[in-house]
């Protein structure tokens, strides 16, 4: 077992510099630092973890202007939680910001033959939420390192699922998101393997 604090830098870090990358005002926020959690679950939530973090400031928290514009604090805010309990272990990383646009996600899903305009037309919010896990599909307007080749969100979901873990998410427009995991308090044999990250998975061949 491990103190999941020991994390901490390298989560801030990751923050950090996506933050200057993106030209965003970004702090973390870690609670629970104390849990101490299985080495094996930890390399296995490393990465996703990276990667949500890396969405949040992206596509989740405001430039500072937009936020002083619309009354929030200048500097955003991602907090990561984690609870250990019996029957296993809760993440949660929760940003401050615009929220998770659902009719942009219905659009790039129609337009990527995902779905129908007549299935899009009757998903309610809740739903379309999860069209992000949907291999190829990103709302990022531009490709750069951080974001745009729509591969990242459904690496991080099947990562998860493949360690017996769940992934859900809440949003609420201009409030912020919220993405939750749950996993087992160890590793089911046979799935110990540390699935492959974004970029590796980015470099497979088609």
């Amino acid at each position: 077992l491990v103190r999941f604090g020991t994390l901490e830098t390298r989560l801030s870090r990751a923050v950090h510099v996506t933050s200057e990358e993106e030209n965003k005002s970004v702090g973390i926020s870690l609670e629970n630092g104390d849990t101490e959690i299985d080495t094996q679950i930890i390399d296995a939530l490393i990465e996703p973890l990276l990667h949500l973090l890396k969405n949040a400031v992206v596509h989740g928290i405001e430039r500072e202007d937009t936020r002083r514009l619309i009354g929030k604090p200048e500097k955003g805010l991602i907090r990561i939680r984690v609870d250990s309990g019996a029957d296993g272990i809760t993440l949660t990383i929760a940003d401050d910001g615009r929220g998770i646009s659902t009719a942009k996600l219905k659009e790039k899903a129609v337009k990527n033959q995902l779905i129908t305009p007549e299935a899009a037309e009757k998903m309610d919010d809740e739903a379309a939420h999860y069209l992000m896990f949907e291999r190829g599909l990103t709302t990022a307007d531009t490709l750069n390192l951080n974001a745009g080749r729509g591969i990242g969100m459904s690496i991080v979901k099947e990562s998860v699922e493949k360690c017996g873990g769940q992934l859900n998410i809440s949003s609420e427009p201009q409030v912020g998101t919220t993405f939750t995991i749950r996993m087992p308090l160890t590793i089911p044999k046979g799935d110990a393997a540390v699935p492959r990250t974004p970029e590796k998975a980015a470099e497979l061949p088609k």
